[in-house]
């Protein structure tokens, strides 16, 4: 692999994250409301 010019080289992402995976809770302080949006999921 060292021997192989940088410029070839090509990286894919192949981790299988969706947006489905999105968290729909989250922290606030007390008293306070958490405002915030998720993608839907469908793609």
């Amino acid at each position: 692999m060292s021997t192989l010019p940088v410029e070839r080289l090509v990286f894919l992402d192949e981790s299988g994250v969706t947006t489905k995976m999105a968290r729909t809770h989250a922290r606030a302080p007390r008293g306070q409301r958490a405002y915030g949006s998720i993608p839907l999921g469908s793609w």
